[in-house]
């Protein structure tokens, strides 16, 4: 089992509806063709999208009760510039079922269409649920404690001086039927490296016990020269 380890420093000018069975996936419309690997390290950075050029992808779960919500290109925090860094993407999920749902850091994996894993980037933000009228949850607080890991520990530690960076991630806990929660990932560096990658989240309910998988195909948008 990989092991977590390490930690990530910002750096720079600013010091910062199908079947549960099958995995959910954001479907390819037309043809994409793949730059030579040679080629790729010589293309300016860009900027991830969905196939057809969307920044906006949605993927839904009925029979577990989940959607997910992955828009691309939207950081507006400090430093402006964290996406010359760093893969940033946001995420909504939202439970519409009768179970709890985890969210973790390492149930989340972007990997590149030769295989190649970047690693996530854990700001470390976590949630509590706050107990309302007969013990049912009634809300959301910061976390005060751990969090749950996720499927493996392939990820590692963000530093950063930018208060943004941290407020703004997605905060890890167990989502309770009902709610949702959102917030920005973080990952390595992808679009320097890779033209096409998929994002996978591992879906897992608050026991560990697997429910779908959500997959997002990404293409990196590359400014003309």
């Amino acid at each position: 089992m990989p092991r977590r380890s390490g930690h990530h420093d910002i750096c720079g000018p600013q010091d910062a509806t199908p079947p549960v069975r099958g995995p959910i996936r954001a479907r390819w419309i037309g043809a994409l063709v793949l730059l030579a690997p040679c080629l790729v390290a010589c293309q300016p950075s860009g900027v991830l999208v969905g196939p057809t050029g969307e920044h906006r992808m949605i993927a839904r779960a009925p029979d577990v009760g989940l959607s997910m919500v992955l828009t691309t290109g939207t950081w507006d925090g400090d430093p402006p510039d964290l996406p010359e860094y760093m893969t940033v993407v946001h995420v909504l999920v939202a439970n519409t079922g009768r179970q709890a749902v985890r969210l973790a850091p390492g149930d989340f994996e972007l990997r590149s269409a030769r295989g190649f894993r970047y690693r996530l980037l854990d700001a470390g933000g976590s949630f509590a649920v706050v107990s309302g009228d007969h013990g049912a949850p009634s809300g959301y607080v910061p976390g005060r404690s751990g969090y749950p890991t996720g499927r493996d520990l392939d990820y590692v530690t963000l530093r950063s001086s930018s208060r943004d960076v941290h407020a703004y991630a997605l905060p890890w806990g167990y989502l309770q039927p009902g709610t949702d929660m959102r917030g920005f990932v973080y990952f390595d560096k992808a679009e320097d490296t890779a033209n096409l990658l998929t994002l996978t989240w591992h879906a897992a309910d608050d026991a560990g016990r697997p429910l779908t998988d959500f997959r997002f195909d990404l293409v990196t948008a590359r400014p003309r020269r």
